[in-house]
């Protein structure tokens, strides 16, 4: 009784001898019409069985005779494991052998069931991943792969190549053939200040660096100042107390160089200083453009003049004229030779220490400015705007392809104290540098060298 309700339920057979059948379920087709299912749909190995649900939605109710061989219509495909069956039903290892599956499906198939092929009239699976495996341990037929093809062919060996041509770098190459482009050049030893940040003044006021590059007539002309370490480096910054300013005459037959040194005890030189350069250039500038010879300038009133633009500005800004004490010279170069050897005579007018030099070898002769002696050789006894009457005025006879220098104190205390220093700025102005390097070297660094520094340098009648 209990085998034939569990298997009308589940198509579990009766025993595995083979002496009767258990009756199938209402609507399962009849013994007989049932082939052996073959070990791939149940994904066992051979000799092994399983039952199945007679309800199953891939293969068809079972429960009829074991019957032996291969499945009608022919054999599996290839690669498919076989297994010898016995008319006891049990395999030749004498395991229960797994039970026989349809030859054909019959006509009669249940309302709303699918209509299943034979094994044998099944079309191949079309699984996109034959490397997986499906649910329950079932396996798909791989999927035939087309050997790959084979590597294209190597191109021929390229010759050798020779040695590979130096890449040129401009910024390497020029600061190899100039090295003073990389930071500024250190006389006499590094000092603390060179170390040190550079900050602001309280009062806005000119920068701290200022440059100028200049050709006229047969001319090169390179101009620029730099604030020293004794104003740049505190905190706060005291404002930049040189000046310079460059010009010419309408018909280009003169340079005008003005250069000015504010005094340190007085609180707004700078302002004195600036003032004035631009007042002697334009008074000088109005005097050729209106036929002037050089020689007849008149100095004394030139310098008269400025000192009072430099009163006037004080006053404008609410400060007394011993706060914008200053220094200053004054130079006028032709731009052509004006004696029978090509030399040209250049007109100097100068107060107090700044001071012209002209490079004869690797030394440098003083040509006007004030010398420095005593004790405190800080101290002038002439200076913008009180005495404007003591200044001196100077002739100066430059070769050609001399080299004039406008200095204030900062640069020509260098040139007149220190042999190796006058030394090293005649072979570093031998000939025009490039705006950059001359701009490096009025910032050199040496140890005492904190005041502001300004150099003009005028290489006349061509490159020495």
């Amino acid at each position: 009784m209990f085998d034939r309700v569990f298997g009308r339920f589940f198509g579990t057979p009766g025993p595995v001898d083979g002496t009767h059948a258990v009756t199938p379920p209402r609507g399962v087709p009849p013994v007989g019409q049932q082939g052996v299912a073959h070990e791939r749909d149940r994904g066992l190995d051979a000799g092994v069985g399983k039952t199945r649900s007679p309800w199953s939605a891939e293969r068809p109710p079972q429960g009829g005779p074991l019957q032996s061989g291969p499945p009608p219509g022919g054999l599996p495909p290839a690669g498919l494991p076989q297994s010898g069956l016995s008319q006891s039903g049990l395999s030749q290892s004498g395991l229960p052998q797994s039970k026989p599956a349809p030859s054909t499906w019959p006509a009669n198939v249940p309302s709303g069931r699918s209509r299943v092929e034979p094994y044998d009239q099944m079309a191949p699976p079309t699984d996109q991943f034959p490397h997986r495996s499906h649910p329950k341990g079932r396996q798909t037929t791989p999927l035939a792969v087309s050997p790959p093809e084979p590597p294209p062919a190597l191109p021929p060996a390229l010759p050798p190549a020779g040695p590979a041509k130096p890449t040129r770098d401009p910024v390497r190459d020029f600061t190899a053939a100039d090295p003073a482009l990389m930071v500024p050049p250190v006389l006499g030893g590094s000092p603390k200040a060179a170390r040190l940040p550079w900050y602001l003044p309280v009062e806005p006021s000119q920068p701290g660096l200022a440059a100028d590059e200049v050709r006229l007539g047969d001319h090169d002309v390179r101009a620029a100042f730099a604030a020293g370490p004794d104003h740049r480096c505190t905190e706060p910054a005291t404002a930049r107390q040189d000046a310079y300013r460059l010009g010419r005459d309408a018909a280009g037959r003169h340079l005008v160089v003005a250069v000015a040194d504010g005094m340190s005890a007085a609180a707004r030189s700078d302002i004195g200083a600036t003032v004035a350069v631009r007042a002697a250039v334009d008074l000088v500038r109005r005097q050729l453009d209106a036929g002037r010879h050089p020689e007849e300038l008149d100095f004394v009133d030139l310098f008269t003049t400025v000192a009072k633009h430099v009163v006037g500005a004080a006053t404008q800004l609410g400060c007394e004229p011993d706060e914008v004490l200053t220094a200053l010279i004054v130079a006028v170069v032709p731009t052509g030779p004006t004696g029978p050897g090509g030399e040209r005579r250049v007109r100097l007018a100068s107060l107090a220490d700044v001071s012209a030099w002209l490079r004869h070898g690797s030394r440098w002769v003083r040509q006007a400015g004030a010398e420095k002696h005593g004790l405190d050789r800080n101290a002038l006894d002439a200076f913008l705007p009180h005495h404007a009457r003591s200044v001196v005025v100077e002739s100066a006879d430059v070769p050609p392809g001399g080299v004039l220098a406008v200095l204030t104190d900062g640069v020509g205390d260098v040139i007149s104290d220190s042999t190796a220093g006058a030394r090293w700025f005649a072979e570093r102005w031998r000939r025009p540098p490039n705006l950059a390097s001359f701009l490096l070297d009025v910032n050199f660094e040496g140890p005492g060298q904190l005041d502001d520094r300004t150099a003009v340098v005028v290489w006349c009648g061509g490159r020495g």
